[in-house]
């Protein structure tokens, strides 16, 4: 990999549009320098970006299987075919 990607090269690794990453470049999410006109993403700058966005997704999917272990599980209230129906004289 060489210093440097543009934004067609970002779009393509990201698996999204050039339009996309320029909309990344303005939120100020995605680390750039500008050469002229040419936007321009330091290749150790996105190696760092994309692992923070690798282990944001991890964090976030830990949190979410943690609150759904937390859950309460559905229980059957004495329908038929549960202990407490077959318990019934």
């Amino acid at each position: 990999m060489s210093d440097f990607m543009n934004a067609s090269q970002a779009a393509q690794r990201l698996g999204v549009s050039v339009a996309r990453v320029y909309q990344l470049v303005r939120e100020g999410r995605l680390p750039h320098i500008r050469r002229g006109r040419r936007l321009l993403i330091p290749s150790a700058a996105w190696e760092m970006w994309l692992a923070q966005q690798v282990a944001t997704a991890l964090e976030s999917a830990e949190k979410t299987r943690v609150a759904r272990a937390g859950e309460l599980p559905v229980v059957a209230l004495g329908g038929a075919g549960t202990r407490a129906a077959d318990e019934r004289p």
